[in-house]
């Protein structure tokens, strides 16, 4: 590090009658060069604690707004990981280990497991143990999340199929009604179809879905809904004030109109933190798998990355979860 070539060349270089040449701007250009050189790893280290304390900072997230939802991920995890190390433990058959190996890849318990063998292996350097705590982090998070939203997932087909044998809109509007009622627990929620919406949206602090009437035949309409209905029960059902505070954040950089090209630079980098890792919006977007959103771009990058980097001692081509389908 930089702090020990200072010190070691302060107090072993120079005489005692001779002042450091560091601090008469005297050094050679060699004594430079090797500071600079130096300045390398701390980098190095200081963009590993920056992964690290993105990972945690997410799985906390995801904690304090499910707490439900993260612990039972967080239990199929560590069971998995048991099971799986029992496996190899017995010398069990490849396919029955390739069988649970697809499972785990599945559901991401299989990256979890991976980085406890590398958090916990004692050859592991600190900078590589760092970084995989901030994927653990991130495999945690993400997994407690969609969990959330996947109570409700399975729905979507079903409210397609509602909707398609409905005969006017105001039979849609009265299908959606009802389905939002029993889906958030809540009795005062609404539904309206709007001739003047432009987009499908719930105004934040409220219990009432806007659906622009021509997305009733829209075949996304499904997923969009469940996605709002979602947010609805995370505001009014769950009632943490962690879940509310990171609903106002996703509010805050996701416009509900649309914006001028100049700000669309600004939106990008706003949008990640607060809307692409956003815990709630992450339950919200499995929930409503059937939805486009930004949501889909974290979880395939993580699943890609998990997959294909080296060297995890794991073999897929893409992990095929809710989130990473269209």
């Amino acid at each position: 590090m930089y702090v020990d070539f200072v010190t070691e060349y302060m107090f072993t270089t120079q005489s005692p009658e001779e002042p450091s040449l560091f601090f008469t701007g005297q050094a050679s250009e060699e004594t430079r060069a090797v500071a600079r050189e130096s300045r390398g790893p701390i980098l190095e280290s200081a963009g590993h604690i920056a992964i690290a304390t993105a990972g945690i900072t997410f799985m906390g997230m995801t904690a304090f707004a499910m707490p439900y939802a993260f612990l039972a991920y967080a239990g199929f995890a560590s069971i998995y990981t048991v099971g799986r190390d029992h496996l190899d433990h017995i010398g069990a058959p490849s396919w029955l280990k390739a069988g649970v190996d697809a499972v785990g890849i599945l559901t991401g318990s299989a990256f979890v497991r991976e980085d406890l063998r590398t958090i916990f292996d004692p050859n592991t350097s600190m900078n590589r143990r760092l970084s995989t705590i901030g994927s653990l982090g991130f495999n945690l998070g993400f997994g407690g999340a969609q969990v959330s939203g996947l109570r409700n997932a399975w729905k979507s087909k079903q409210i397609a199929r509602s909707i398609r044998g409905a005969s006017s809109i105001d039979e849609v509007e009265n299908i959606l009604h009802g389905y939002a009622q029993r889906i958030t627990g809540l009795d005062n929620v609404t539904v309206t179809i709007d001739d003047t919406a432009r987009h499908l949206y719930r105004p934040l602090g409220t219990r009432e879905i806007i659906i622009p009437s021509r997305f009733v035949n829209q075949r996304g309409l499904a997923g969009r809904f469940l996605h709002e209905t979602q947010h609805i029960a995370q505001e009014f059902r769950n009632g943490r004030s962690a879940t509310t505070q990171l609903l106002r954040w996703s509010a805050s950089v996701m416009p509900e109109s649309g914006m001028p090209l100049s700000h669309i630079p600004y939106f990008i980098i706003n949008s990640v933190p607060g809307y692409v890792f956003n815990p709630v919006e992450v339950a919200a977007q499995v929930a409503g798998f059937r939805s486009y959103s930004l949501n889909f771009l974290p979880s395939v990058v993580l699943r890609l990355t998990q997959s294909l980097a080296p060297p995890r001692g794991l073999s897929c081509q893409i992990n095929r979860d809710l989130p990473c389908r269209g």
